[in-house]
């Protein structure tokens, strides 16, 4: 995610906090994405198991759903959107 504005390219102060901003977003989405949704996840399935005593599948393959995106998010991440010509340096 690069958040860029005609403004990063003229202050050199605007383009570091424009930087902070986006490593920000980056961070912040990895973490939903990779540990608070399958954590999330994980905890809705087994309060399901043990309030209705048997697997609901609508529910569980849905929540298996969102682990897998979840995982593979952050697991094969860089893979998938590419690195960024900052991170080759």
């Amino acid at each position: 995610m690069h958040f860029k504005t005609e403004f990063a390219y003229c202050d050199p102060g605007v383009a570091r906090a424009q930087a902070g901003i986006e490593n920000f977003v980056e961070v912040a989405m990895w973490i939903l994405f990779g540990v608070i949704c399958p954590l999330a996840v994980l905890v809705l399935t087994v309060l399901n198991i043990f309030r209705y005593g048997e697997w609901k599948w609508p529910i569980i393959i849905g929540c298996l759903l969102i682990a897998t995106t979840s995982l593979t998010m952050l697991l094969f991440g860089d893979k998938i959107y590419g690195k960024k010509e900052d991170d080759k340096k």
